[in-house]
């Protein structure tokens, strides 16, 4: 079901407050410093030169020094990024935008009186949405006001939408007496992670009418890059019955095939 990613772990690097020197019409991927695979991608994008390639910590987004320049009016969205040694960021030179933010930048929160925290938290957690949509025409996973990769959703839903497009589902059993929690239930089960980009499941094994179904998922649910978790150790044989699903997937899940089609996406 795995193509393993190259047989070694992707590299940390350090977080730092300095903004790439981005080139007009180049790439950028945002991610976490505690997010291996989105690295492991970036590292890999960059070997395969297809685009000018930069990477953004999201962590590094709360620094002192950088400053926001984030305007909505009738003409759009944009934002700008400054940091102390001059570099700019500008969405309007971003083609495309790989995302993988979980949470805002909330390092800054430690700086505000105890009693405003709460509130500062939620000012930039509400405040997130729209500047990472403004970093580019095409930002892969939009963000949602219900999740910065897309809407977050229980497997419950998750089941109900695929059943909807057409994609076989595993059963689920939830009873009111039993104290069963529908966001755990089937967690312990075997099951096995593929990748899918833009609708297209990332597994020689997947029949044609399972990426048909898998299209029609990613489009109801406006998610370009999506981890469907299927049951049994081998979804094949367990006839590809969708448990779960995911936004932020591990990037690594089909290897270098899967750095292929996340290339193609930002492409396009």
């Amino acid at each position: 079901m795995r193509e393993r990613a190259g047989g070694r772990s992707p590299s940390r690097r350090p977080v730092t407050s300095s903004l790439p020197a981005m080139a007009a019409g180049g790439w950028l991927v945002l991610c976490s410093v505690a997010d291996p695979s989105a690295l492991w991608v970036y590292e890999r994008l960059r070997a395969r030169g297809r685009a000018t390639v930069s990477l953004v910590l999201v962590e590094s987004l709360a620094a002192g020094d950088v400053r926001w320049d984030h305007r909505v009016d009738d003409g759009g969205a944009t934002l700008v990024l400054s940091g102390a040694d001059g570099a700019r960021l500008d969405g309007r030179r971003i083609r495309a935008v790989l995302n993988r933010v979980l949470t805002a930048p909330l390092q800054a929160v430690a700086l505000a009186e105890l009693a405003d925290r709460d509130y500062v938290t939620n000012e930039l957690a509400a405040f997130a949405p729209s500047w990472l949509r403004a970093l580019s025409a095409t930002v892969i996973n939009q963000p949602n006001p219900h999740g910065l990769t897309g809407r977050w959703r229980a497997p419950l839903e998750w089941r109900v939408l695929a059943s909807r497009a057409g994609l076989p589902t595993a059963a689920m059993r939830i009873a009111s007496d039993d104290g069963a929690d529908p966001q755990s239930v089937g967690l312990d089960e075997p099951s096995s992670w593929v990748l899918a980009v833009d609708g297209r499941v990332l597994d020689a094994g997947a029949p044609p009418a399972l990426h048909a179904a898998v299209a029609r998922l990613s489009r109801r649910v406006d998610v370009r890059v999506l981890g469907l978790r299927f049951r049994g150790a081998d979804a094949a044989a367990a006839g590809w019955r969708l448990m779960d699903a995911s936004s932020s997937p591990d990037l690594s899940l089909a290897g270098e095939s899967g750095v292929a089609a996340l290339e193609q996406a930002l492409s396009t």
